[in-house]
């Protein structure tokens, strides 16, 4: 039951948030890069499940998924935040984190185990970024009100997703090793997936001329 609702209910609820974004394509405008995010994430999740049935070991895939994830992410809030300092960190920040994930997986974690050590500075950064949005949105509040603005919908989804996973990322090689542990944590985390994939829903409905 658990193992289903964590490798088939909630990895088909993409479905939701990419029928939104097909839907309301046009106007997604800085939101498309959510949309690509979630298009290439679903391949990179039916690849996992794929070698997963096949009894392969898929975490090779996670550590080339962490460097798009981070990318994409990234991306998205150096479209939306504003500020040439916060563009410049930003920008940095692209080269600096696939380099960093790149030499984790030759020098520190193996393809072959769960890369942590990439995963738990990638959540706090994306943290970082999802929080400077708050306070910049609230310093320039959207004409729409909070609840118009496509952007906090997306951010909200983001913030409590990576929030929420912190503790799974930074200490998933230990906790792998306890099964019934795994399962229940892994299935929370699914949870929260599903959460954002819900947010990212609304957000894209929002998004207008």
């Amino acid at each position: 039951m658990l193992t289903t609702y964590m490798g088939v209910v909630v990895p088909s609820t993409i479905l939701i948030p990419v029928g939104a974004g097909v839907q309301r394509y046009r106007h997604l405008k800085t939101a498309r890069v959510i949309f690509i995010y979630l298009l290439v994430g679903g391949l990179f999740n039916i690849w996992a499940i794929l070698l997963a049935r096949k009894h392969i070991n898929n975490l090779p895939i996670f550590h080339l998924y962490t460097i798009f994830e981070f990318l994409t992410i990234t991306l998205f809030y150096r479209k939306i935040l504003p500020g040439r300092t916060i563009h410049r960190i930003l920008t940095i920040l692209l080269f600096l984190f696939p380099a960093w994930a790149i030499l984790n997986a030759l020098f520190f974690q193996n393809i072959h185990m769960n890369n942590s050590y990439a995963r738990t500075p990638e959540a706090l950064l994306i943290i970082g970024m999802s929080i400077t949005w708050l306070l910049t949105s609230e310093e320039h509040p959207n004409e729409l009100g909070w609840t118009g603005n496509a952007a906090n919908w997306i951010n909200t989804g983001l913030m409590l997703y990576f929030s929420g996973s912190l503790f799974l990322f930074a200490f998933s090689n230990f906790i792998i090793s306890h099964r019934l542990m795994n399962t229940y944590i892994w299935n929370i985390h699914a949870t929260l997936v599903l959460i954002m994939y819900l947010l990212f829903t609304a957000g894209f409905l929002k998004c207008s001329r």
